[in-house]
């Protein structure tokens, strides 16, 4: 039967046979094998073996059921109200495209519902990842990988492989319970499986801020979502595109950025996706530039106006500057600064590049067409008006008319107000004026109406309201009320009355705050004013360190001391008594009087006090004040001092528009201050002036020729870099031009490409002729210039650059030539891709002067002839099996190979398969003495066999001997070799817990098989063994045993047993004797127990026997014998399941022979193998499931301790040389008995690997140990698998736990 397509079924069958189909990441045989799977709501369990190999069921075939052998019949026909259900690997699903939710509930092969009620089951999360040639480590492959993750994550992987354009392509389909899960499994195998990619991007300095984020958070989380190391270099380090920020095509208001260089290194995915999204934070930032644009400021009004307009549709920001208006508390001298910069501020546009240059060119539009199209109208207003023709007020003007309002200066007494735009509006714009003009009541308080005279009266008056603050307090007091006083430039400018304007919008409060004022004004009787003159040098000496003093004239004489702003320049200090007296007028005035004299006369002292000031003036040409100013005033405020006691004035200083009261031409330089630090400034200025002078003289030397254009770029060097090191070393200024001269050309004709450029350069007349001779040195290598290719392997450009390029630079600038290796020029040096042909593999270009070229040519020819013998390379390849003992335990064996030959060996990990390739790189000796050595070790292996002998464990103990000697008396006989290291790797025995029996020898064929025979005869006689017993007097032991136990090994040499005597470590550990009723009568300190053979314990019990009576029968031993001590003996029953925890591997009974006890048991148990439970097929093991997981990767499962063991008790005899220590023991056993009892459970913590077994344990124990003693729990760290084994009651083991989770936490530890 053929498909719709017009394939078999025979086709289709070889085309998938590779690999089992499957639906929903399970075996279409597995659903067949179980169509009706558990309702438990659990996923159906895989089955992971193949179907042949699958256990027969139990019960038995029921022929006759419907279930397993449905019927051929035509199936129903659908019902036309359900739709069919769709399948999830139909072409349209979830699953086929990568992501999305798997369908839920269970369905049949064919894509139809399954009948019954519908089961909900759990919904799956799925993701698709296409890794492009995997990267694997040896013996590793792409399931070992996928079973490592699916175990460590808990998700299903299923992968599949294609060629695609002649390279392998895995698809990996990632099934999960949720989303985090899916996206854990695919970092997991993208730092896995790809190959580690380094990419590079320039990013301007402006951008690291927003790459890096808040304390590196934004950096960090790049890291940490796509698993890259991102580098980016300090700030001192950043290139630049020349000396510094230079203007972009020509244009001075903007401004190229200085760049960084930020290296991502990691799996390509991550890395590619790490750098799409800093190459976004920097596409951002370099396609964005400002700019500023020149308005004047009559038009900022209308361009604000038509802000919103100009920005609409557009990536752009236009920032229009705002006219200042000064603050009623701005001195003159600052509304002065303040007013000129602010008109002269530019307009400033910013955004996306191109849009900022149609926007400025817009503008510049919007300007010319307001220049032609603009008609002024001028009106006068009251002063006082004008106020409420500013900010707001202008605003809302320019809203209804379109017409702007300006004002007169600040200083400009005038009362004209212009109104500018379209002349059909300004009509309109003057009644709209006007009306502005009086929305606010305005009332007035004439200071020199109070009291007429005298005339100055009413000018202190106003001093002591502004410089007092009572003014603004005024205005505190009275809400919705304001106080405005003439500026003193304009009431010294026009004699007019001094008049203070009150507005608000509430007539009442406005009166009520003129009718307040007017008080005021009223109580401050001309008799109340005084002044005095003071320099102003010594205002700021006597604020600050007088401060206290003024104070006491408050207290003391009610009066106040004002003095004017800092700015003001005014030496006028101003005496105000402020306290009100009783009495008559007359001798109030009187009294007053005297107070203020008596201020005025101790202010003078004080004044005497503060300096000795002089005035100077010195004539210095105004040319060179720029010198004694500085940059950004600078060198003058370091005349002036830190402290500012004195003043210096240049004409402005450098300010224009700043007042200037005292009379002096633009070359005189006025100075006042102390007379010794007036002096002091004389001499800086006119040593500066000088320095200046000479600086002029000495360094304004110009020199001027010309070079051919075509040398212009590499005169100047890459970024600037040539030009900027011939400036640094000889401290000249240079300046190139190199663009089209202007000149009568004809019409219409186009001009000629200049031939040549012109240099200029100044300085000292010794260092610009220097510069012009290496400019012009330069110049005629380059005219000599020729280019070169040599061909030279790539596998020697690496030592020809250098480490960090030094060999090919200190080349370069000893021959004077260009050295460029494949890929070595980057994209921007585009002058040399258009002079250079390109470059081979094998090539390296040489681009220079003839006699430079061929220097530079010969010293690469002779050091590749060099490298060729010292630098050798040797290729070969070995049996992949072999890579691990060439590599030896942690790199030991190849490392040993290097240092012997001095060489560098690699191994490609990259080759699969049955054969891996080798490179040495050396002398031609040196690398075939490596190469020797390896294939040495590669033979080896090819004539390794391993061989597996079955011995029972039991005998193991007996085979290894004590300290392992009579495992490497064995190993010696066989003629293995002597060295212990290479002993060790023959043998393994399984370790201790294991409950294996299987003895694995790994060596050559010969020795491995001779080592196998011995093993065999050895346990032979093992299994014969017997244990029996024989009664010598105890008196009698220690003569048997000898000095040192020498006559007991003698003994046992000769007879081939064993002979244990009471109170020996192995005594207990040998059983029962086969004789036990022939010596139950004995003593128990008599009874001696023999094991091995029967033949030898039979010979060594005659020995033990004959010797026995020999030293009772001898004179000497009877004179010297003693009467039989006496021992304290004691019976304790102890659970059988505790033995082992109270004996802790013998140390509890050696702690006990160490004050005199011995112990005997009835019976010994054998030890458990306790293992952590492995979870079952059916539910715990589950792979497409999520483990439980308190860290990443790690499995924490917790069992009953003492479950295996027998139940009932062992009798403990315990035998004691006095009763103290028999008491002594009895204490500790019943202790151990108790602490044992409380080892309840056992926790099983397996980790992902064991990489942090070395914090754990800490430096010899130490960190292990202190677990054990914080937490009272036993830890056990496996030595062959990745489990930790924590036992002791269910609190203390989730303790030890939740500490070795908190080291886990703390960092990855050791890399194996």
């Amino acid at each position: 039967m053929a498909s719709a397509n017009g394939i078999s079924a025979a086709d289709l069958a070889r085309m998938h046979g590779a690999a089992p189909a499957t639906v929903g990441g399970q075996a279409v045989e597995d659903i067949i094998a179980d169509p009706f799977p558990s309702l438990g709501g659990a996923e159906p369990v895989p089955v992971v073996q193949p179907s042949t190999s699958r256990p027969a069921r139990s019960s038995a075939l029921d022929t006759a059921s419907e279930d397993a052998f449905p019927s051929l019949a035509a199936p129903p026909p659908r019902q036309p109200d359900k739709a069919p259900t769709k399948s999830k690997w139909s072409a349209g699903s979830a699953a086929v495209k990568g992501k999305g939710k798997a369908p839920a509930g269970p369905a049949k092969a064919n894509g139809t519902p399954s009948p019954g009620p519908a089961v909900a089951k759990q919904a799956f999360h799925t993701d698709t990842l296409v890794i492009e040639a995997p990267v694997l480590q040896p013996k590793q492959s792409v399931g070992d990988v996928c079973r490592i993750i699916m175990k460590k994550h808990g998700v299903t992987i299923d992968p599949s492989s294609q060629m695609k354009a002649g390279q392998k392509e895995t698809t990996f389909l990632i099934k999960a319970s949720n989303v985090k899960l899916v996206e854990d499994a695919r970092k997991s195998l993208v730092s896995m499986l790809s190959p580690v990619i380094t990419l590079t991007i320039e990013a301007p300095v402006s951008t690291i801020g927003r790459i890096v984020g808040p304390k590196g958070a934004s950096l960090k989380a790049l890291r940490d979502e796509y698993g890259v190391r991102i580098d980016i270099p300090r700030r001192e380090t950043l290139h630049t595109n020349g000396d510094s920020a230079t203007p972009v095509n020509g244009d001075e208001d903007e401004v190229e950025e200085q760049t960084m260089t930020v290296t991502i290194n990691g799996p390509a995915p991550g890395a590619r996706q790490a750098y799409s999204q800093i190459h976004a934070i920097v596409a951002e930032k370099t396609s964005r530039t400002s700019t500023k644009v020149s308005v004047p400021h009559q038009f900022w009004p209308f361009l604000s106006a038509k802000k919103d307009e100009v920005e609409s549709g557009q990536d752009v920001k236009v920032n229009v500057p705002k006219g200042y208006h000064p603050a009623e508390d701005d001195d003159d001298s600052t509304a002065a600064e303040r007013t000129h910069a602010a008109h002269s501020a530019p307009v400033v546009v910013s955004g996306e590049r191109n849009a900022v240059a149609q926007v400025a060119e817009r503008i510049k539009a919007m300007v010319t067409d307001l220049e032609n199209n603009t008609k002024e109208l001028a009106y006068k207003f009251p002063k006082r008006q004008h106020r409420f023709l500013v900010g707001e007020a202008a605003r809302k003007i320019m809203e209804e008319t379109g017409c702007s309002v300006e004002l007169p200066a600040f200083d400009d007494p005038s009362e004209e107000v212009v109104i500018r735009g379209p002349e059909d509006q300004l009509p309109t714009a003057l009644g709209v004026v006007m009306k502005q003009a009086n929305t606010a009541t305005v009332l007035q308080v004439d200071l020199s109406k109070a009291y007429p005279s005298p005339s100055t009266h009413a000018n202190q008056l106003l001093m002591f309201l502004t410089r007092s603050g009572r003014l603004r307090k005024l205005g505190e007091t009275h809400p919705g009320v304001k106080f405005y006083a003439p500026r003193p430039v304009i009431v010294e400018s026009t004699g007019s009355p001094i008049v203070i304007d009150i507005v608000g919008d509430n007539k009442a409060a406005v009166q009520k705050g003129r009718d307040d004022l007017d008080a005021i004004a009223k109580a401050l009787t001309p008799a109340c004013f005084d002044s005095m003159e003071i320099d102003p040098l010594t205002h700021r000496f006597l604020i600050g360190k007088k401060g206290q003093k003024l104070k006491a004239f408050q207290d003391a004489h009610g009066v106040d001391v004002l003095f004017p702003h800092e700015g003001a320049e005014s030496s006028t200090v101003l005496l105000v008594h402020t306290r009100p007296l009783d009495g008559d007028k007359k001798a109030n005035d009187a009294e007053i009087r005297k107070r203020l004299a008596e201020v005025k006369e101790e202010m003078g002292t004080m004044e005497k006090e503060a300096a000795d000031m002089k005035t100077e003036t010195l004539k210095v040409e105004k040319k060179w004040h720029r010198f004694i100013i500085g940059q950004g005033g600078t060198t003058l405020n370091g005349i002036i001092g830190e402290d500012k006691s004195i003043i210096i004035k240049l004409s402005s200083n450098g300010k224009p528009g700043v007042p200037v009261k005292d009379a002096v031409d633009e070359d005189t330089i006025l100075i006042r201050g102390p007379k010794d630090l007036v002096d002091r400034a004389i001499k800086e200025i006119q040593q500066i002036v000088e320095d200046a002078k000479n600086d002029d003289i000495v360094n304004g030397f110009t020199e001027e020729f010309s070079v051919n254009r075509d040398f212009v770029a590499r005169i100047v060097g890459t970024g600037g870099s040539g030009i900027r090191k011939i400036r640094d070393e000889l401290g000249v200024r240079i300046d190139i031009d190199d663009q089209e001269q202007p000149g009568d050309d004809t019409k219409g004709k186009k001009k000629k490409a200049p031939t040549t450029a012109n240099i200029k350069i100044v300085g000292r007349k010794e260092n610009v002729l220097k510069a012009k001779e290496r400019i012009s040195e330069q110049v005629d290598r380059m005219a000599d210039e020729m280019t070169e290719i040599l061909k030279i392997p790539a596998q020697y450009h690496p030592s020809l650059i250098g480490q960090h390029g030094k060999y090919a630079i200190r080349l370069e600038e000893k021959y004077g030539v260009k050295i460029t290796f494949p890929k070595e020029r980057e994209d921007s040096d585009n002058e040399g891709r258009r002079r250079d042909p390109p470059v081979g593999k094998d090539e390296v270009l040489l681009r220079g002067g003839k006699k430079g070229v061929a220097g530079a040519k010969a010293e690469l020819l002779e050091t590749v002839e060099f490298e060729k013998e010292t630098n050798n390379v040797v290729k070969f390849t070995v049996p992949q099996a072999a890579i691990s003992r060439i590599v030896g335990k942690g790199g030991q064996q190849i490392n040993e190979i290097k240092d012997q030959t001095n060489t560098q060996i690699d191994i490609d990990r990259e080759t699969k398969g049955a054969i891996t390739g080798i490179t040495v790189k050396g002398g031609k000796k040196e690398a075939e003495a490596a190469k020797k050595a390896i294939l040495a070790i590669a033979a080896e292996v090819d004539d390794e066999v391993t061989i597996n002998v079955a011995i029972e464990q039991k005998y193991h103990r007996a085979l290894i001997g004590a300290g392992g000697h009579g495992l490497r008396e064995l190993v010696t006989r066989c003629g293995g070799p002597t060295d212990p290291r290479a002993q060790a790797s023959l043998v393994h025995f399984p370790r201790q817990g294991e409950s294996q029996d299987e003895v694995r020898i790994r060596g050559k064929s010969a020795l491995a098989n001779k080592i196998k025979a011995e093993l065999e005869k050895v346990a032979d006689g093992l299994r014969d063994r017997v244990v029996l017993a024989v009664s010598v007097p105890v008196a009698l032991h220690s003569a048997l045993i000898g000095r040192g136990g020498k006559r007991l090994q003698e003994l046992q040499e000769t007879t081939g047993a064993q002979i244990q005597f009471p109170g020996s470590r192995s005594y207990g550990a040998v059983g029962e004797a086969e004789n036990a009723e022939e010596v139950k009568e004995s003593e128990p300190q008599d009874v001696v127990k023999v094991y091995g053979s029967r033949a030898a314990c039979e010979k060594a019990i005659a020995e033990l026997k004959k010797g026995a009576e020999t030293f009772a029968a001898a004179p000497a031993h009877n004179r010297t014998q003693r009467a039989p001590q006496e021992h304290a003996t004691s019976i304790k029953a102890v659970p059988l399941k505790y033995h082992h925890v109270i004996s802790q591997g013998g140390a509890f009974f050696r702690n006990l022979r160490s004050y005199g006890v011995t112990v005997d048991h009835s019976t010994v148990p054998e030890k458990p193998e306790i293992k952590a439970p492995i979870a079952s097929s059916e539910t715990e093991a589950r792979i497409d499931q999520p483990m439980a997981s308190l860290t990443e990767g790690a499995q924490w499962d917790v069992v009953p301790n003492y479950e295996n063991m027998p139940e009932g008790d062992a009798e403990w005899t315990i035998k004691a040389k006095s009763k103290e220590g028999l008491e002594r023991a009895e204490k500790e056993l019943e202790a151990a008995i108790n602490h044992a009892a409380t080892y309840t459970h056992v926790g099983f913590l397996s980790l992902p690997d064991r990489s942090m077994f070395p914090r754990i344990v800490g430096s010899k124990g130490s960190t292990i140990t202190r677990l054990r003693e914080e937490t009272g729990a036993n830890i056990d760290v496996g030595r062959d698998n990745n489990t930790i084994m924590i036992t002791g009651s269910e609190s203390s083991i989730t303790k030890a736990k939740e500490a070795i989770e908190k080291i886990l936490e703390g960092g990855r530890g050791r890399e194996y």
